[in-house]
């Protein structure tokens, strides 16, 4: 195999606007015959976390419904921090409500604990997402060096910060980005 490919995520505050979760993916390829790795980070504010403590079956189908269930998929769990008992891979509305309507009889606080699942596979937003830094990660990869022609020609490095226009103080733009080839250290 002289091609491997992964991908990882993270949701983390974004470093713009606070108060947002911003969905990070990584997508990775290995190219063992020409010795290069390729890492590229796609960051977007469109996901679908959410998280909900629900007291009754309508407020589960209320829930269900909100996020697109059954193609986005629901973790159940009795409690927030209850790492025990979890629930994931729920195919039918019915398995759902006899689940959570089984875990709201046993509960003591008559409530259980909704969210989204999170995992790729089970998660159409993320889906597209690492669809995106898969489709940017080839572009990149056909971005040629104008010197040698190695694949991978993109922006290594930028130097700060553009001042602005009105007042001179720096900005958070960069002043220039700087694209560098991996093989022949060729820069523009």
């Amino acid at each position: 195999e002289e091609l491997w490919i992964s991908s990882e995520w993270s949701f983390a505050p974004d470093n713009e606007i606070y108060l947002l979760p911003a969905n990070i993916e990584m997508v990775f390829l290995k190219d063992r015959k020409n010795h290069l790795e390729i890492v590229w980070v796609h960051k977007t504010l469109e996901t679908n976390l959410r998280q909900s403590y629900i007291s009754t079956p309508e407020e589960i189908i209320e829930f269900a419904q909100k996020v697109g269930f059954p193609e986005q998929g629901i973790i159940m769990r009795p409690d927030e921090h209850n790492m025990k008992e979890i629930y994931k891979d729920i195919a039918t509305l019915e398995e759902l409500l006899a689940r959570g309507t089984y875990w709201l009889k046993k509960s003591t606080k008559n409530t259980i604990f909704l969210e989204t699942d999170m995992r790729a596979h089970r998660n159409p937003t993320r889906q597209k997402a690492i669809q995106k830094a898969t489709e940017d990660l080839i572009n990149t990869i056909h971005s040629l060096c104008p010197q040698c022609g190695f694949p991978w020609f993109t922006i290594r490095d930028t130097k700060p910060w553009l001042p602005c226009q009105i007042c001179g103080l720096p900005t958070e733009l960069p002043l220039y980005r700087v694209y560098r080839c991996m093989h022949c250290h060729y820069e523009m």
